[in-house]
């Protein structure tokens, strides 16, 4: 999800680091200068349905065909609706895909012209309550590829390790009390509800849908993943095929990325996001 205020952030020059998607990271390169580096390596992975195309109607097969979906354009559920329609031999150009605004989902999937719609949570815990709601897919079918992650100014790592270390450290310390069975994991989780537009029963059952890689060692084994390479590019070309990698970029490639084992993904004089897994390998031994 790209807010006003994560877009304001990332071209603050006071912005040292943010929580953000890895797609979100990518989606406005022109506007950045300076490159990013991936500090925790995914801290959570869908699992099942933080993000979901839902349709009106029983259905027993898909049969998107012609049909409007509902969706923010440009966002993480465009993405998914792209990897739902090929995993049914379809493309984006079988459906018809309407723009709209992620606080209007719950009504406006209530009303008789929306056939389909694909969102995120919390809205999309109120869509499947809804009686004439069925999920046709989500993002546990995708497992891997809507990563949510910290990013940091690459020189300010590089001159401030001990920066560097203490947003590592301080992550997995996070993780550790929001997953507590603790009254202080409770209070934690309340607290978390209520920023994301929900309470603590809304956000558990969130967090009961995500795949939260809560050990140093986790999160080390997920960003060296041979399969990181694939879903950088799945991402990138998205990106490149929807015109938000730059005015006039020719290819995929003028967006760079590198890989923990140093492999660049595209001009390696342009690298503007660098996965990073060496604050994991510290945090998973124990030496931050």
């Amino acid at each position: 999800m790209e807010s006003n205020t994560s877009a304001s952030l990332r071209n603050s020059r006071r912005c040292l680091a943010q929580v953000e998607t890895s797609m979100t990271k990518l989606k406005f390169p022109a506007s950045e200068k300076a490159e990013s580096s991936r500090l925790s390596a995914s801290p959570t992975q869908v699992a099942s349905a933080g993000n979901s195309l839902d349709w009106k109607g029983w259905l027993l097969r898909w049969s998107g065909m012609g049909q409007n979906v509902n969706l923010v354009e440009f966002s993480i559920s465009h993405y998914l609706l792209v990897r739902a329609l090929e995993s049914a031999d379809m493309k984006e150009r079988d459906v018809n895909v309407i723009n709209t605004s992620d606080p209007d989902m719950v009504g406006v999937f209530q009303t008789a012209d929306v056939t389909a719609m694909a969102t995120w949570n919390p809205m999309v815990s109120e869509i499947a309550a809804l009686p004439d709601a069925h999920k046709v897919f989500d993002s546990a079918q995708i497992p891997g590829e809507i990563i949510d992650m910290m990013v940091a100014n690459t020189n300010v790592l590089s001159e401030n390790p001990a920066f560097s270390k203490a947003l590592a450290g301080i992550w997995h310390d996070t993780m550790v009390v929001m997953t507590a069975d603790t009254p202080e994991g409770s209070a934690t989780r309340t607290i978390m509800g209520v920023a994301s537009d929900t309470d603590q029963a809304g956000f558990e059952a969130q967090l009961a849908t995500t795949k939260l890689f809560s050990t140093p060692a986790d999160t080390f084994a997920f960003i060296a993943s041979p399969n990181l390479d694939t879903t950088m590019d799945r991402v990138r070309t998205f990106l490149f095929d929807k015109g938000l990698l730059g005015s006039g970029a020719p290819l995929a490639d003028v967006m760079s990325i590198e890989l923990p084992d140093g492999t660049v993904l595209g001009d390696k004089g342009n690298v503007k996001l660098r996965f990073d897994d060496s604050y994991m390998s510290m945090a998973a031994d124990g030496s931050l």
